[in-house]
């Protein structure tokens, strides 16, 4: 009743019982559901507009939620704050929940256009108790102010990769932490890639027939030549590494290159030709890759004879 004649109250109530010393406390529980009991329910367990009946996936305590402080600067405090569910710990993710997943990315990006910067996670309100670096992978814009980008390139995969990021490295893929591939039942929907091709060495069958057979003789010669003269400012592991995946197409491809750079320090042509042998896995997770077994599989990783029965 007192809500119906003043829209206030429940605010200023919590706001006077904090000031006055007291705290408000909410007992956290969580429902848990396991992979292999999705297919099992009569239900869209990612559907919002369902229930986990709690008979079959009991309330599980896991701590205590406590407002103990009201804020200092509403402004800094309140207006600023920037709360996304796709801010995830290392080593959680998201459910296949579609209503998150679309949160997870459209929030973020509302913030940054309110805000008025990518380097939200600089605002203490944002940022991560304690912590000593800030996202480390915004460099530069507006509201960067601690030069984090100072001596690190702006390109990745890089020889400056860490999968525990400081102010001297930059971010690095680690597949511990990477979103585990599933398929739900009754949804088109899967982490697993429908690119039957992707890490397999068959990725390089049509550049290798327009090297081979459709550029002329003359053509490949200023291919060479205009590549060496590009290459040979790069540093020598980015060498390298481009050789490797030229060889991954021919041998003879690289080798022309390698001949006409001036020098080779710290990598030879043998070297070249052993990293070539899988050069289609690189930047690749091998938990996405199709399988050999897996022919049936068609779009997003589903096996063709579901998609009659979904």
């Amino acid at each position: 009743m007192q809500c119906g004649m003043d829209g206030d109250f429940a605010k200023r109530d919590l706001f006077e019982h904090i000031e006055g010393g007291g705290d408000a406390r909410w007992t956290l529980k969580v429902q848990v559901m396991q992979p292999e009991e999705i297919a099992k329910v009569d239900f869209d367990p990612f559907d919002v507009t369902k229930i986990w009946p709690r008979s079959q996936f009991p309330m599980t305590e896991v701590g205590e939620l406590v407002l103990n402080r009201n804020p200092e600067d509403y402004h800094r405090d309140v207006e600023q704050a920037a709360f996304n569910p796709g801010s995830l710990v290392p080593g959680i993710e998201l459910s296949p929940d579609t209503l998150l997943q679309w949160r997870a990315f459209f929030y973020r990006d509302a913030q940054m256009v309110r805000l008025g910067s990518a380097n939200i996670n600089q605002i203490p309100v944002n940022c991560p108790f304690m912590a000593k670096n800030l996202s480390p992978d915004n460099y530069n814009g507006s509201m960067r102010v601690d030069a984090n980008a100072t001596g690190k390139p702006y390109y990745w995969p890089n020889a400056k990769e860490s999968v525990a990021p400081t102010k001297d490295s930059t971010p690095s893929f680690d597949p511990s932490v990477e979103e585990a591939p599933m398929q739900v039942h009754s949804n088109v929907l899967s982490r697993k890639t429908y690119y039957r091709h992707q890490g397999k060495p068959s990725e390089y069958d049509q550049v290798r027939e327009l090297y081979t057979r459709v550029m002329t003789p003359q053509a490949r010669e200023e291919l060479h030549k205009t590549t060496a003269f590009l290459l040979k400012r790069a540093r020598p592991i980015v060498q390298k590494n481009y050789l490797i995946q030229q060889a991954a197409i021919a041998e003879s491809y690289a080798r022309a290159i390698y001949d006409l750079l001036p020098a080779h320090d710290g990598y030879t042509f043998e070297e070249v030709m052993e990293g070539s042998k899988t050069a289609h896995m690189v930047g690749v997770n091998q938990q996405f890759v199709a399988k050999d077994s897996d022919k049936s599989y068609g779009f997003l990783g589903l096996p063709v004879k579901n998609f009659g029965n979904a």
